[in-house]
């Protein structure tokens, strides 16, 4: 664990960690043969989807152990309120030997929606009943993004084009976006917790850009208002590995953690973790993002959490958990904080210094990525770089990442696809 973790750590009162309990099932559990959902190599339980999409949420379905006979499995989805999203297929059949298949979900493109809407994919049923879903996948369908410029924007846009040479249409509305993310410190084994043991995770998605407020005539500036990096649903699950599900078991037995979530309306789950992912809202945003000369300036000198300065990608976070807890900071509540039932009396503001923030800010993005913090060997720091080129219609972004519990640096790949020029 990182410094800045240990101390961060040592600044909270001694506890008595709780331990989990595990049970190995017997032969009678061995024999449920359960479904794990996953998009994109990511398992979180959750995915994003415009109203307007034309592409396909692609669900991959995969069992625990091989069918002995072809057996059919019929998903449906729940919360589907207003038929905002259908199944392709929602009957799939799964040939013997095998355990793998996929189920595609689409927008009805109805375009009705105000708020988000929370669907759930499930199994409805199966033609084997050992068949269990582990838990389901959720569907979050966002209203249509609207990216209206004003008459003062449009006079920036035709000023660079003229001036600069830069058609800045190219980059806004909704831009599709190719992303990779790369795990490649072995050591500390964070694929492993962070990504099912896998090296790296590639996936597509979009982004919506508009003009940055900070635009001059001189300097044309973007702002990612929606999905920026197209990583908003990775870096969500990346938080609650970090700490509702936290990979080393440990945030969510905090006592702490337990207050204060407690606070807000939430106990453990069955698996031991607090079940935020359907019910909460993660938003990133980004901004000032500066084009010059061929290049592209996104990072920033910032003041992390400790007070330290340091060059990041300063992503903005709208996460509706930690906007209720701070909401309740000056409330008090009992914890039981050596674990023998004896109750202490602190306010949240005070258990958010003893470790249960819900900060995203805590969490992601918390070291420097202008120079490499870790020295691990092999280095696993890139430095960040970002350049367009119109000649071939795209614009890309590397750049290292690290989270409160990893132990070195994840790498970033993103690769824009300009729009047609108008």
């Amino acid at each position: 664990m990182r410094l800045k973790n240990l101390l961060f750590l040592l600044a909270a009162l001694p506890i008595v960690m709780l331990s989990s309990c595990t049970d190995d099932g017997g032969d009678s559990e061995k024999m449920t043969n359960y479904v794990q959902l996953s998009v994109n190599g990511g398992t979180g339980g959750v995915t994003t989807i415009s109203e307007d999409a034309t592409e396909p949420i692609v669900v991959d379905v995969l069992l625990s152990y091989f069918v002995e006979t072809p057996t059919t499995i019929n998903f449906e989805l729940t919360g589907n309120e207003g038929d905002i999203l259908r199944i392709e297929d929602n009957i799939i059949e799964i040939a013997a030997n095998e355990k793998t298949a996929q189920v595609k979900i689409y927008s009805n493109n109805r375009n009705s929606l105000i708020t988000e809407q929370s669907v759930n994919l499930i199994i409805a049923s199966s033609s084997n009943e050992k068949i269990v879903l582990s838990k389901p996948w959720t569907i979050k369908v966002k209203p249509v993004a609207s990216m209206s410029l004003t008459e003062e924007q449009i006079a920036l846009i035709e000023g660079y084009k003229q001036n600069l040479g830069i058609d800045l249409y190219r980059m806004l509305g909704k831009v599709s976006c190719s992303v990779k993310v790369s795990f490649p410190y072995v050591e500390g084994d964070d694929k492993e917790y962070f990504n099912d043991g896998n090296e790296s995770r590639t996936f597509t998605s979009e982004s919506v850009i508009t003009l940055s407020e900070n635009a001059t005539a001189d300097k044309p500036v973007l702002k990612m208002v929606s999905n920026p990096m197209g990583l908003n649903d990775f870096m969500f699950e990346m938080l609650r590995k970090n700490t509702t599900e936290d990979v080393y078991e440990s945030w969510y037995y905090y006592p702490y953690s337990v207050a204060a979530m407690s606070a807000v309306g939430y106990t453990p789950a069955d698996n031991d973790q607090f079940q935020i992912a359907a019910t909460e809202t993660f938003e990133m945003t980004l901004d000032n993002i500066t084009i010059d000369n061929g290049q592209i300036a996104f990072t920033q000198e910032i003041e992390d959490i400790w007070g330290d300065m340091i060059i990041t990608v300063p992503f903005d976070y709208n996460f509706s958990l930690w906007n209720k807890l701070q909401a309740k900071s000056e409330e008090v509540v009992e914890v039981d904080e050596y674990g023998d039932g004896e109750m202490v009396e602190y306010t949240l503001g005070e258990l958010f210094e003893y470790g249960a923030s819900m900060d995203p800010k805590q969490y992601l993005l918390i070291s420097t990525v202008g120079e490499d913090y870790f020295e691990n060997d092999p280095s696993d720091w890139v430095e960040p770089t970002a350049s367009y080129d119109f000649e071939n219609g795209t614009f890309s972004f590397v750049f290292p990442f690290d989270m409160y519990n990893s132990y070195g640096y994840q790498n970033v790949e993103v690769t824009y696809t300009m729009n047609a020029a108008k």
